[in-house]
């Protein structure tokens, strides 16, 4: 289990590590550059768990933001009105100001997730409630400090992470590895590029976009390819450039399908 990440959403930290628990098998996690907050969260449970000396990791801690757009709202006459259905049910809209109540409901939560977070890390680490709490509040620690106060248990890459599964759990010390997801291949790659909307005419933007993109998969980019941009019938609108690049690539892989 190779862990990137600085963090995320509660919701989605509980649900990958729920997953990982279901799993009913050995997990291995590899720490890559940053396995923090979140990140930790969802390895806390994992069989064991490499880093590299210089990973960031740990970051035990929970915050929330609220966001407050009322003023900015009145400076443009825009005036807001809610029906609730309780006395906290627009504590969450930008367009409510927080109250005493409100923030003293959302420290609250806050404190609830946050000793969670505490008891998950104990309870997958092995540790007593009272280490968690020392090396809790938010701090960040580098994989060898991590290493010595029982957050990781080797020091190591991923090829270390791969090797320890197969010496451990695969008689012989033999097996095929498989990564996941699947590497792209460079039109795939291209494809996921050009999914951003973009609003565009329904004229033709250009008509050499095979080319175009032909250069790109050959390697390098001919010049000649952008003759044809000067005299295109299409129009851009409201359009970055790179929201045009990647239209083009869309329109002219598509022709190739």
């Amino acid at each position: 289990f190779r862990v990137d990440s600085p963090g995320g959403a509660v919701t989605a930290s509980e649900t990958i590590l729920e997953e990982c628990k279901d799993m009913q098998k050995p997990v291995i996690c590899s720490f890559s550059n940053v396995a923090a907050s979140g990140g930790y969260y969802v390895s806390s449970f994992a069989d064991r768990i490499f880093a590299s000396p210089t990973t960031l990791t740990g970051s035990i801690g929970v915050f929330g933001i609220k966001f407050d757009a009322t003023a900015f709202a009145r400076s443009y006459g825009v005036e807001v009105d809610f029906v609730k259905s309780g006395k906290h049910a627009s504590a969450f809209s930008p367009f409510h100001p927080l109250t005493k109540q409100m923030k003293q409901n959302f420290e609250r939560n806050m404190n609830k997730v946050y000793s969670y977070f505490k008891e998950i890390v104990s309870e997958g680490r092995k540790l007593d409630l009272g280490e968690v709490e020392q090396i809790a509040r938010g701090r960040v620690w580098t994989g060898e400090q991590a290493k010595e106060i029982g957050l990781v248990d080797q020091i190591g890459g991923m090829n270390s992470a791969v090797l320890y599964a197969k010496r451990k759990y695969c008689s012989g010390g033999f097996a095929d590895v498989e990564v996941w997801p699947k590497p792209l291949s460079l039109k795939d790659r291209l494809l996921k590029l050009s999914e951003a909307d973009a609003f565009v005419s329904d004229a033709p933007i250009v008509d050499n976009s095979n080319t175009y993109i032909q250069s790109i998969l050959n390697g390098g980019i001919n010049p000649s390819v952008f003759v044809g941009l000067q005299s295109a019938n299409g129009v851009f609108l409201t359009i970055d450039e790179t929201t045009a690049l990647h239209f083009l690539l869309k329109e002219a892989l598509e022709k190739t399908q």
